[in-house]
């Protein structure tokens, strides 16, 4: 995924952010940076736990982790061949 962001943004923020540039997903990670993606296939999916860092602009919310995303579809659909 490629960084788009890195100033506090909420998942939603993210996720209507990377929709805007046409992207396919939307992470959060570290609390205050936004990826954007056309795939995620190459990541694993971790534990919920390693998702462990509170967003800059909500703590109620988690936003990723160290070197870890939550992430996000945005509402682009997806070319399926």
């Amino acid at each position: 995924m490629n960084l788009l962001l890195d100033r506090g943004f909420l998942p939603d923020d993210c996720r209507l952010a990377c929709e805007n540039q046409g992207y396919f997903f939307a992470g959060i990670q570290s609390g205050d940076k936004c990826y954007c993606g056309y795939d995620v296939n190459r990541y694993r999916q971790v534990t919920d736990e390693e998702c462990d860092i509170p967003c800059i602009g909500d703590s109620e919310v988690m936003c990723g982790g160290h070197l870890r995303n939550s992430v996000y579809k945005t509402f682009i659909p997806e070319i399926v061949y």
